[in-house]
């Protein structure tokens, strides 16, 4: 539920610089990693969006979404029969040329199709009259629709293998994204799972991405799939933001825990359970509204949220978004920036992929206290566990931590600034930020 990014300025040149709690000597492992066991974290786990195409990413991942990217529905199909796929096919060739899938997700109606089109759309900063339904679609759900047949007709046969998945609506809980009812929302799927479908049966598309933290998702998604929403869907997708109301508090990324949990009881009810889960879009939400602003506070929450949300059974997780520039303040709001590259948050992205990618989790993560694990393995018998402390916490450069026993098969950790650090005495340091502790 983030505000339409601006663009940003083209650069030929993408730094890399590391950072975290205290910098660290600590040296780089070469010993690759085993092969993956079954159940092992897939690849796909680490997805992006992406604003600029120039701003393609230095890390590895394997799907863009497609979102605040300049191709919403309204700058596709400007007027009635005209369409402009100038910018899509840009982000489609970058994707092509870099070996990344795209989802594509649906949204903003245009001034000329829209019900509304003097209406301000709450706060998004969307253009008016984008979050009402079309005008050829009524409250019930009926009408011709064919506004939007028209256009996902047009948008997927001029797409048809390129994008491998269809996202039908952004943030359907959102007021600056969609006023209308769930009956034309059900429409607005139904039409395009026929459309899709037809164009190209290889094709998946996903539910609607319901959004507002740990019970808004759950209370949106239960009505739709009572009224038919899940035959239109081969995927289940949400949005994972947990919003702070107090000044000067951080939002806890242990809070994605139960807005999963919720999410997961709505699906079983609705007999949605086998479906893959995504989260298409999450983050730590609006820097200075949260008043979350420390670099290496982004880096613990980035980090504890994918491990968390792969825990829940989540099987993506986009970011939001690499490339999301400064907040209000002039501080890094994204993985990467132009002036200076990858963040702190960025850097920590890096390392979970090359921890978790391949590894096969143990169970559950599990909480003791302020204290969360996760564990894996891989074959030839390597074992791992990811720990943190969530009563710790981190200012200008600085991360409290305190000792913490680690158990005699581990040789060594890993932080989330790439350093890894021989294991002394029994114990290692434990703070906000996960470390990765290896017996091999």
């Amino acid at each position: 539920m983030r505000p339409r990014a601006s663009a940003f300025a083209t650069l030929l040149l993408i730094s890399i610089v590391t950072a975290g709690c205290g910098g660290g000597n600590g040296q780089q492992s070469s010993t690759p990693p085993s092969p993956p066991l079954p159940g092992a974290v897939p690849a796909a786990l680490f997805s992006l969006t992406v604003h600029n195409n120039n701003n393609w990413p230095s890390v590895p991942f394997a799907g863009i979404r497609l979102w605040s990217t300049g191709t919403y529905w309204q700058n596709l199909n400007p007027a009635p029969g005209v369409y402009d796929f100038s910018t899509f096919d840009q982000f489609l060739n970058a994707a092509r040329g870099h070996n990344v899938d795209v989802l594509y997700t649906f949204g903003e109606v245009p001034a000329w199709a829209s019900s509304n089109p003097n209406l301000v759309c709450g706060t998004s900063g969307a253009p008016l009259g984008s979050c009402a339904p079309p005008n050829d679609l009524n409250s019930d759900g009926t009408g011709s629709n064919q506004h939007w047949k028209d256009f996902v007709t047009a948008v997927v046969t001029h797409a048809a293998g390129q994008v491998r998945y269809w996202e039908v609506w952004n943030e359907p809980t959102v007021p600056g994204y969609w006023v209308g009812t769930n009956q034309q929302m059900l429409r607005l799927a139904r039409d395009a799972y026929s459309i899709i479908k037809a164009n190209d049966p290889n094709a998946l598309v996903t539910t609607p991405a319901p959004s507002t933290g740990i019970n808004g998702v759950a209370n949106w998604m239960g009505p739709y799939l009572a009224l038919g929403g899940g035959q239109y869907a081969d995927i289940i997708t949400f949005h994972g933001y947990n919003w702070s109301t107090q000044p000067g508090v951080y939002p806890q990324p242990e809070a994605i825990v139960p807005l999963v949990n919720n999410l997961k009881a709505v699906l079983v009810t609705n007999a949605q359970d086998k479906k893959p889960l995504w989260c298409t879009e999450g983050g730590w939400g609006d820097t200075t509204g949260n008043g979350f602003t420390d670099p290496d506070l982004h880096a613990a929450y980035l980090a504890r949220h994918y491990l968390l949300q792969e825990s829940e059974g989540v099987n993506r997780y986009y970011w939001f978004a690499w490339d999301n520039g400064f907040d209000s303040l002039g501080l890094p709001d994204g993985l990467w920036v132009p002036t200076t590259g990858i963040t702190p948050a960025g850097v920590a992205y890096q390392q979970m992929q090359n921890w978790m990618v391949g590894a096969s989790p143990s169970g559950q993560c599990s909480s003791n206290g302020n204290i969360w694990t996760c564990t894996y393995t891989r074959a030839n018998g390597y074992q791992a566990e990811a720990i943190w402390d969530t009563s710790k916490s981190c200012s200008n450069g600085v991360c409290s931590t305190s000792p913490q026993p680690a158990a005699s098969t581990y040789l060594h950790y890993r932080d989330l600034a790439g350093n890894t650090t021989a294991i002394s005495g029994s114990t290692v340091p434990l703070g906000a930020k996960p470390i990765w502790l290896e017996n091999q």
